[in-house]
């Protein structure tokens, strides 16, 4: 890490009171981008464009950030068809969330 990358993790650490901004936890934590560096350039020592995770909290971003294209790239198919697929199941929880409320109601 250089040291100018350095001096920002604990600007952005400092600011965030040195706990996960996402869970209480207070340990194993690490300075994240939040519109990540190889899109965003130009934020790569942008305090504001910085948040504190623990391990765990920056784990389940960095999967999440899998998923979503980075700017300029196309998405893999595979990856399109995963984000349809969950788009499609959110839709039939929710379908079935008003069915089961306008039928209590009597609607």
């Amino acid at each position: 890490m250089t040291t100018k990358m350095a001096v920002w993790a604990k600007l952005v650490m400092v600011r965030d009171n040195h706990s996960c901004t996402r869970c209480p936890s207070k340990a194993e934590l690490v300075a994240h981008h939040i519109k990540p560096m190889k899109a965003y350039p130009e934020l790569m020592f942008d305090v504001a464009n910085g948040e504190t995770l623990c391990a765990r909290c920056a784990n389940k971003e960095y999967e999440q950030h899998k998923a979503v294209p980075q700017r300029g790239k196309k998405p893999q198919r595979k990856t399109l068809l995963r984000i349809i697929h969950q788009q499609k199941e959110q839709i039939a929880v929710l379908q079935s969330a008003l069915v089961a409320k306008s039928s209590s109601t009597g609607a």
